[in-house]
């Protein structure tokens, strides 16, 4: 059974040529057994839930209030295609917490919210306690992707589209720039969008995104060069297996009660448990011994984020430096550094914002053409694609 560790921190990690610059926010480290990445990333905004806001809308629209509140709070809003934004708000709030504000906000309009890493998601109710599962299914589909295909599917990039753009049209022309064919686009109803501009993503998450507002979802070949678009298969849900702890008993009572939904069920000397993505990590926080969800939220979620630029710099350094921050070692595969084009001396550029470890390696070293994955606090690079 694979463990999974939490950490949580982030790595600001700018200005090579003077070194790296470590900036620690937070760090809270525990370890349980079960499935690895519990943890969905988390930009910026998401740690500023607590913050207290005022504010008075009268007779404001609800795209108005969404556009202030993003500008105000430095929240990047994905705002479903079926959430009308015409509709009048009329709310009062006098150092209210931000979670707060987007509960009445959402409740209000017979919606829901959902915190998706770089992103806020506001959309239908039953459609935002989907999403964060649709999500890591998608994600759960890449990992499985060559090397060279993981980068792909999981290199972020600012997005951005001008008024009345066609969604089909975006999504066709993200996934042909990385050399991916969409099938069954049809399925896409024909729409006109705002102009809109959002910091960056991968581009699985994109896809899934902008599906979801069709009702719709992506199906990912297994050579990663095909996305077919599929109906959402209901009940939207993930199974993982955990180790029986001896904190189990109470984490699955207390869970019941906040999520009756999720069904957990003893098989031998564990535990699987089945539900929603964000039901996972809240078993996962209470298997570690958090209990307390207002605890979760000011925490943030355990995740190792990294912000890097840089500009031909050497791979070898580069990679050196990034295994030492997160204390693994370099280990470089037999021949690998026999041949004539050392990979250590290729040049490397580029410039990630809020990207985890997975997502950093990956757009690192498709530039110098190695493989890699990391075992036992190793970080092993290899010949081709592994």
């Amino acid at each position: 059974m694979r463990k999974f560790a939490c950490n949580f921190c982030r790595f600001l990690l700018r200005g090579w040529r003077v070194g790296f610059l470590v900036v620690l926010i937070s760090l809270d480290h525990s370890r349980i057994e079960g499935a690895e990445h519990l943890a969905p990333p988390t930009g910026q905004w998401y740690f500023r839930l607590n913050a207290p806001v005022s504010a008075v809308w009268k007779g404001q629209s609800l795209g108005v209030v969404l556009e202030r509140l993003a500008a105000s709070q430095g929240i990047p809003f994905w705002v479903d295609r079926r959430v009308d934004i015409q509709r009048t708000v009329d709310l009062q709030f006098n150092d209210v917490p931000l979670t707060e504000v987007l509960d009445r906000l959402t409740k209000l309009n017979s919606l829901g919210w959902s915190p998706l890493g770089n992103i806020c998601y506001v959309g239908p109710r039953d459609a935002a306690r989907e999403i964060a599962t649709l999500l890591e299914l998608a994600k759960q589909s890449v990992e499985g992707l060559s090397t060279a295909k993981r980068v792909l599917w999981m290199r972020t990039s600012p997005i951005s589209w001008p008024r009345l753009s066609q969604p089909r049209s975006l999504l066709t022309e993200w996934l042909n720039d990385q050399g991916i064919t969409l099938h069954l686009s049809e399925l896409i109803e024909h729409d006109l969008w705002a102009a809109k501009k959002l910091p960056p993503l991968p581009l699985v998450e994109r896809v899934v995104l902008l599906l979801a507002g069709f009702d719709l979802t992506c199906q990912i070949s297994p050579t990663g060069d095909k996305c077919t678009v599929v109906q959402i298969p209901r009940p939207v849900n993930i199974t993982l297996t955990y180790e029986a702890g001896q904190k189990s008993r109470a984490a699955i009572a207390q869970l019941s009660r906040e999520s009756p939904q999720f069904h957990i069920e003893r098989q031998g000397e564990g535990l699987t448990a089945t539900g929603r993505w964000e039901d996972h990590v809240r078993f996962s926080e209470l298997l570690a011994g958090k209990s307390s969800r207002g605890q979760n939220r000011q925490a943030g979620r355990a995740r190792q984020v990294f912000s890097l630029k840089l500009e031909n710099e050497p791979f070898g350094k580069v990679i050196t430096a990034i295994a030492r921050q997160v204390q693994l070692e370099v280990v470089w595969e037999e021949g690998l550094l026999d041949s004539p084009a050392d990979p250590r001396q290729r040049l490397i550029s580029c410039e990630v914002v809020d990207a985890d470890l997975s997502t950093l390696l990956q757009e690192l070293i498709t530039q110098v053409g190695v493989g890699y994955r990391i075992e036992s606090g190793k970080l092993l690079l290899s010949t081709g694609d592994e």
